[in-house]
């Protein structure tokens, strides 16, 4: 039990790093607007409280993070589309599109693992006592 919580949550860390790099790379660009900074503080936020949430707590963190990362896949796709190209593009904006395109991939991996992450935890919740104790008859 303790080594798959160790496990899912060692798998939360590493996505809330990799988003975390991605989405500071990303803002080193013009282009991206202050919609794009604060849906994304929101997401790391509720990232690192599910990392800290145990599997005898609420489901709600994990669920939270699952719903704002489908909402910033969404806001990604318009950010990316409308913004950029709007402003002179240098190579810093350049390198901030294509961390941009990196982290919209990588957002649709972290969809699967967040709802992996919350079925094993359901599972571990909910799971039956191995050695039942034993009934008076």
């Amino acid at each position: 039990m303790f080594t798959e919580r160790l496990e899912t949550s060692l798998c939360l860390r590493i996505a809330a790093g990799i988003h975390f790099t991605l989405i500071t790379l990303v803002l080193m660009g013009r282009w991206v607007p202050m919609a794009y900074l604060f849906a994304n503080t929101a997401f790391i936020m509720c990232l690192f409280w599910s990392i800290t949430a145990s599997e005898v707590d609420s489901p709600y963190p994990l669920l939270q993070s699952f719903a704002l990362n489908i909402f910033c896949l969404v806001l990604d796709v318009f950010v990316m589309t409308l913004n950029y190209g709007a402003v002179a593009t240098t190579a810093v904006d350049r390198f901030s599109i294509s961390m941009s395109i990196l982290n919209f991939m990588f957002r649709l991996a972290s969809v699967g693992l967040l709802y992996y992450v919350r079925d094993e935890r359901k599972r571990l919740r909910y799971a039956a006592p191995s050695n039942p104790a034993p009934s008076a008859v």
